[in-house]
């Protein structure tokens, strides 16, 4: 069987170090001699650095040695087996070098390996990836330097395994992305401030990004018993009961007010109850022409309004 280790005489288990160390000091062994030979064996020489060079430009194509060697070994069965004569010269032993680093390579590419982009976030690592998706280090490129320093948003690496091992890998990389948006997601909810409320205390109860007043601007100290703020969290399930209690909050009170709007032709009822701020129950308890889902262009909403500070025309 002839492949780039027996041509190159290295031996198939020596270190991946150990080998680029090898390989890089030939080529600058060779590259010395050529200056001094002539003719054919400038020649030999010459495609002897020729092989070298296409040999790590092989190994590192797949990522490393190792996942080199795997598939150098998934192709064993499928390569022409060639006997090298012992007096064969280095040009014809090239040339059919070539031709089974040329076979090896197609075949382990095309029918035993493919690889996968793994997009990555800032708390991976090497040793995290290969525990998540059940790989070795060196299936991870060797090109991908990313996970050795911090992380950008948006980055990726470059994943090299079989094919069926990358449908599982693919399927794993969707689960961290929806986790992913799950977890950055940004939930609100209005709170009616109690007397003995204060920022901090809000932020520690309900692990909230940021508070708000009514119109949206940040509020870091000062806050009014009965004001309504507006509370962001990443926790889900406290805003949802939250937005409950606020709900019930307002169904237990009598508007001070109403204003009628004009549905337009792109509106939603998500859109109005947004702009009001009350909820599809207020919009349904003193309306008869929506069902908190479906509304109509030029139809008329009233409106209800809990603050004064939203009594006019809109």
């Amino acid at each position: 069987m002839i492949n780039y280790y027996t041509l190159l005489g290295i031996n198939r288990n020596v270190s991946e170090e150990k080998l680029f160390s090898i390989i890089d000091n030939n080529i600058n062994i060779l590259k010395t001699k050529t200056e001094k030979l002539t003719g054919k064996d400038k020649m030999y020489a010459l495609v002897s650095i020729s092989l070298h060079k296409k040999f790590l430009k092989t190994v590192k194509h797949y990522g490393s040695k190792e996942v080199y060697d795997k598939a150098l070994g998934m192709s064993y069965d499928k390569v022409i087996k060639l006997k090298v004569p012992e007096k064969k010269t280095l040009v014809k032993i090239a040339i059919c070098g070539t031709l089974v680093g040329t076979i090896i390579g197609g075949i382990a590419i095309e029918k035993n390996l493919t690889t996968v982009e793994v997009k990555l976030y800032s708390d991976d690592t090497i040793e995290s990836l290969c525990e998540e998706f059940g790989i070795k280090k060196y299936n991870i490129h060797a090109s991908n330097n990313k996970l050795e320093k911090s992380i950008e948003r948006g980055e990726s690496v470059e994943v090299v395994v079989s094919n069926d091992k990358a449908l599982e890998i693919q399927s794993i990389a969707k689960e961290r992305r929806e986790e992913a948006i799950q977890k950055n997601r940004i939930y609100k909810f209005k709170y009616l401030v109690q007397d003995d409320d204060t920022i901090s205390g809000l932020k520690n109860r309900f692990n909230a990004e940021k508070i708000t007043d009514s119109k949206g601007n940040e509020r870091y100290s000062d806050i009014w018993s009965n004001e309504t703020i507006i509370i962001y969290t990443k926790d889900q399930s406290i805003a949802e009961e939250m937005e409950v209690k606020y709900e019930e909050y307002l169904q237990s009170l009598e508007p001070i007010d109403f204003v009628y709007y004009e549905v337009k032709q792109d509106d939603t009822v998500g859109k109005i109850v947004n702009k009001y701020g009350i909820t599809r129950n207020a919009l349904c308890k003193y309306n008869t022409n929506t069902d908190g889902y479906t509304i109509y262009a030029g139809s008329t909403l009233r409106i209800p309004v809990y603050e004064k500070e939203n009594v006019k025309a809109k």
